[in-house]
């Protein structure tokens, strides 16, 4: 995936790789995959601005996210992150 979004170039594909596992794990990704729904707060899934539904073509659940019901001013990333 990271080879091909970045046309074959090692280098370019592993900072790739390398932002999104920093990522992941400054966001916590990987609890909120394992906790589900759960995990997020509860005013923002009394929202619905986002959910989870199904499942891709490998197995893995889809996470739906209606950007139209965000209120970016609302709260800043730094403060997201801690909510969840």
């Amino acid at each position: 995936r990271f080879l091909r979004a970045r046309k074959w170039v090692l280098i370019d594909a592993f900072a790739m790789l390398m932002d999104t596992l920093r990522w992941r794990l400054d966001y916590g990704v990987r609890s909120l995959a394992v906790e589900g729904e759960h995990r997020i707060p509860l005013d923002l899934r009394a929202k619905c601005k986002a959910f989870f539904w199904g499942e891709d073509k490998q197995d893995r659940v889809l996470a739906y996210i209606r950007v139209g019901r965000h209120d970016r001013l609302a709260f800043s990333v730094s403060t997201h992150s801690e909510h969840i």
